[in-house]
């Protein structure tokens, strides 16, 4: 009988130890799970307040605690705030949650001799040692808690702290999971802590994957804004439109009270200012103009090329005057940024907010940055396509004001420009763009293909004296100049210039005879020197090309004849489409006074003309 005592006895021992196992094994089981359905929460999209509230019911009921909370250390911020719980009143939890304990104060009291694994274990008995003077941040105590009754040294005791840190990826505190009161009444063993540990790691990661996921959507949204304004910047040539897509995109971005850009206006002088301010539904637009920028971080921001962030803490607040102005309206915080192209400071742009925006205006200095860069190349953009505009419309007015005929061809042949005179004067019209000159004018082909050739393979001008064009039934002596059209990598085209001779010399006549001064015209050199002998002219305007000789030749000529009957040779004038060193050279060397280069206007053969006169006493 003893014998079967016996082994019932230990039959029952081993039953109640296989029970012992089975219920940990389901406990441990239940203990992964709820670490499994934690994961499967994340992939939820839960937000960060579901997750942790999850974690720390997740913990109280799996591993038996009667409360749980969560301390976390927010994202550039050096002390740790409770954010989730399990086990107390709501009431008493939101009355602690502004407890806060600094990360330096935990770290310097989890000493090693209360380490436990990866954990802290910090016997009441042992208080006096904590010496935590931020114990609240971590402190469960409310009215109603229920009270312990330990028997044992291993029974636990009102008082007791077990805290498992969260540490991230580089080892770094970012929170710290508190318990109190077991629900077997015992302070943790070895598993237990081993379970809480697994579940502070799944934390951590969880939490890691939460922002890293915060942190994508958060860049793609950014991202999308930010192609937003480029597709804005690009879609314009207008810079208010610009500055109107800038200013709303920023806004998206990161909302501030005011954005200011300072664009420096190089045709009138000093700076547009442009402001936004955010309005009920859009944003409101004030312009005004300063002659300078002095004494203001926008001046100090466009003449240094540098950005900088302005708090109410810096000295630089009371240095400038638009930071001091716009403190005083309740702005905490101030960026301001060059807006630079190619090197060079165009203006610059200020961008101020709330104390609540501070930390995200730091974070969102590069883009901004990145955004003034390329509104910077978007405004010089616009400004060198307004500019080009302009000077193709006034190269046009030209064009069509100077008083002879203009065809500009490109290097094909094809007619790109004709101007007005050739319409009047010669019967052209716009049918003749894009057409072959040749095609479009066959009996030009003879004398200027050639010409047209040399000048765009050698650059060099070519001039036509006294041509006669027959076009239908008529004749026309006429002066054709040839000029290389030239960019900066070469000759582009070639500019045709039709002059009609007897048209010129009729101008010459009726500008001089306005002013009572007698002209007489002749157009071949041999009928002019007989004239000079009967006439005896005050001045000469002498065309260096002549029909029957040079100009030249002709004024070696007139020397000779005033040399041999002793009469003095008057003030030459040269008429010549080219200003060149070359040609002034030899009229210098053949006594010429003074030159009118082709075109010229009715003011300047008015004033070389009174001018030669003078010399003479007239």
């Amino acid at each position: 009988m003893a014998t079967k005592a016996a082994l019932g006895y230990g039959n029952n021992l081993r039953y109640i130890e296989n029970q012992e196992r089975s219920s940990h094994l389901r406990r441990r089981v239940d203990q992964l799970n709820r670490i499994f359905e934690i994961g499967q929460i994340f992939q939820h999209n839960a937000d960060v307040g579901t997750l942790l509230e999850a974690i720390a019911f997740s913990i109280q009921q799996s591993v038996g605690f009667d409360i749980v909370l969560l301390v976390l250390r927010e994202q550039g911020q050096n002390e740790l705030r409770r954010v989730a719980q399990a086990g107390m009143p709501i009431d008493a939890f939101e009355r602690s949650s502004d407890d806060l304990v600094t990360v330096e104060t935990l770290e310097t009291q989890l000493q090693s001799k209360y380490q436990v694994g990866e954990s802290y274990f910090m016997p009441f008995e042992r208080v006096a040692d904590w010496g935590f003077r931020e114990l609240s941040a971590l402190s469960m105590t409310y009215d109603g808690k229920r009270t312990m009754h330990p028997r044992g040294k291993d029974d636990w005791r009102d008082g007791d702290m077990l805290l498992v840190p969260l540490r991230g990826v580089a080892g770094e505190l970012v929170g710290m999971i508190s318990l109190d009161r077991p629900f077997n009444g015992k302070r943790p063993d070895r598993s237990t802590i081993e379970i809480l540990e697994i579940f502070a790691h799944q934390t951590t990661t969880s939490l890691e994957n939460a922002r890293l996921f915060a942190e994508s959507e958060h860049s793609a949204q950014q991202q999308g804004w930010l192609n937003e304004i480029l597709e804005a910047i690009a879609g314009s040539l207008n810079p208010n439109e610009i500055l109107h897509a800038i200013a709303g995109g920023v806004h998206r971005l990161l909302p501030f009270q005011r954005i200011t850009f300072a664009l420096q206006d190089p045709d009138a002088g000093g700076f547009g200012i442009t402001r936004f301010t955010p309005g009920d539904d859009d944003l409101t637009l004030k312009r005004e103009r300063r002659a300078d920028l002095d004494r203001t971080a926008l001046g100090h921001a466009f003449q240094t090329h540098q950005d900088a962030l302005y708090t109410a803490q810096s000295s630089a607040t009371s240095d400038f005057e638009d930071i001091r102005t716009w403190s005083a309206d309740t702005e905490t915080v101030s960026l301001v940024v060059p807006l630079l192209s190619a090197g060079q400071a165009l203006g610059a742009v200020y961008l101020g907010a709330d104390a609540d925006r501070s930390s995200a205006l730091e974070t969102m200095r590069p883009v901004i940055r990145r955004i003034g860069n390329l509104a910077a190349v978007a405004l010089q953009n616009a400004r060198l396509f307004t500019q080009a505009v302009n000077l193709r419309s006034f190269n046009e007015s030209v064009v069509q004001s100077i008083q002879q005929g203009i065809v500009v061809l490109d290097k094909s042949g094809l007619i790109m420009t004709v101007n007005d005179y050739m319409h009047r004067h010669y019967g052209w019209n716009d049918e003749a763009l894009r057409q072959d000159l040749f095609a479009f004018r066959p009996e030009l082909q003879p004398l200027l293909a050639e010409p047209v050739r040399r000048v765009i393979e050698s650059a060099e001008p070519q001039e036509l004296l006294e041509q006669e064009i027959i076009e239908g039934t008529e004749a026309r002596i006429q002066n054709l100049y040839l000029y290389p059209l030239l960019v900066s990598d070469g000759v582009r085209g070639v500019v045709l210039l039709v002059e009609d001779t007897h048209e010129i010399a009729e101008v010459i006549v009726a500008v001089l005879s306005r002013v009572k001064i007698e002209t007489i015209h002749e157009s071949h050199g041999a009928k002019a020197l007989e004239r000079f002998n009967t006439l005896k002219p005050d001045v000469i305007l002498l065309d260096i090309g002549l029909p029957d000789i040079s100009g030249w030749q002709f004024l070696e000529n007139l020397k000779s004849y005033t040399q041999a009957t002793g009469r003095g040779l008057p003030p030459v004038i040269v008429i010549s489409a080219f200003g060149d060193p070359a040609n002034r050279l030899v009229g210098k060397f053949q006594g010429v006074h003074d030159y009118l280069i082709k075109p010229f206007t009715a003011a300047e053969v008015e004033q070389v003309v009174t001018k030669a006169l003078a010399t003479r006493g007239e």
